[in-house]
């Protein structure tokens, strides 16, 4: 990678990775041919040693005299070159230390979201298939003695069943092609109010059948720069997580506001709301089931976690403020575009 250094003895040294050993004469005849700008201090002797670090440039060990410029000599040279050979390897193990320690961390990462895997298709996946199977068989073997209002409760059912497991395939299948690199990246300019209003079309349903009210409350068209298909991933994500933990006839509003080069879009929920400890673990891959829904609705919490990788993957952050039995707001930016 192309460095910029400036113009002093420190940078003439990191700049040509050789020792550089000045008295008073030299120090001129270095100002005089433009090597280096003019001191700030004067000095009598001044001496530099680099630092190599894997090859590298890392640094440089400088003394200065002030006073005596013999006290800086050729033995004082040999000795700094001796002692910076032992620094130079103490920083490199230093870095190779701290780069084992990422490396053991993104491996405990990894091995968290194959546990969260396996635990999906071991169960979260299995139990949906069970339910639907069940109510299959009953109206296959029962339908001419189920009473309509029997068979419409097993028909809601089976829709609701149907369409969790559907979600919970979409989100395993985008976090789990994210996560391998697969996923396209195309960021373009997107009408936020268009977005929004499209994403609460299609689970508008989903609401009426819990008696919520699902406002859109963006009052300006904002025009952001974000990857379509994960800025719908992100809405749907969020506002069907909203409608799961809020109440019959509650309330979710999805808003948003400017913040410099930033639009800041809020859902917001009168729902049951969080504790503490559930927001600290909110976006952490383990393998517990995610808590379910005020109708019993099932989940993994894989959903969110994807949220949070895909808000970040726009360069934006999400913020999550709740209470328990005072509801929550989801919040994350994105870019504004100027194009």
């Amino acid at each position: 990678m192309d460095r910029k250094f400036g113009n002093g003895l420190t940078e003439y040294v990191i700049r040509t990775k050789k020792t550089l050993y000045l008295n008073r004469d030299k120090i001129i005849h270095f100002l005089r041919k433009g090597y280096i700008a003019s001191l700030e201090v004067p000095v009598a002797g001044w001496l530099g040693v680099p630092l190599l670090i894997h090859e590298d440039i890392g640094g440089a060990i400088v003394i200065k005299e002030y006073h005596e410029e013999h006290k800086l000599n050729e033995d004082a040279k040999e000795i700094m070159e001796l002692v910076s050979y032992p620094i130079s390897r103490a920083i490199e193990r230093a870095i190779v230390d701290e780069e084992r320690k990422k490396y053991t961390e993104k491996l405990l990462e990894l091995n968290k979201a194959k546990d969260k895997f396996f635990s999906i298709i071991s169960h979260d996946l299995k139990s949906p298939f069970n339910s639907i199977l069940g109510f299959t068989e009953i109206l296959k073997e029962q339908d001419n003695e189920l009473e309509e209002a029997d068979r419409k409760q097993i028909f809601n059912s089976l829709y609701n069943s149907t369409r969790n497991t559907l979600n919970l395939l979409n989100n395993l299948l985008q976090y789990s092609r994210f996560q391998i690199g697969l996923v396209n990246f195309e960021p373009h300019p997107l009408h936020l109010m268009q977005v929004v209003k499209e994403n609460i079309n299609i689970l508008e349903g989903t609401a009426l059948k819990k008696k919520i009210n699902l406002k859109n409350n963006l009052n300006e068209d904002i025009v952001v720069s974000s990857d379509g298909e994960m800025l719908n991933s992100i809405l749907r994500n969020l506002i069907n997580n909203a409608i799961k933990f809020t109440s019959e006839s509650g309330e979710i509003s999805v808003s948003a506001s400017v913040e410099k080069d930033f639009a800041r879009i809020k859902i917001k929920d009168s729902g049951v709301g969080m504790s503490k400890e559930t927001l600290d673990n909110l976006f952490k891959m383990d393998s517990k089931k995610s808590t379910p829904g005020t109708n019993k609705e099932e989940g993994t919490g894989l959903g969110l976690l994807l949220v949070k990788e895909f808000v970040e993957k726009n360069g934006g952050q999400i913020i999550v403020k709740s209470e328990v039995e005072k509801g929550s707001e989801f919040s994350f930016t994105l870019r504004l575009s100027h194009d």
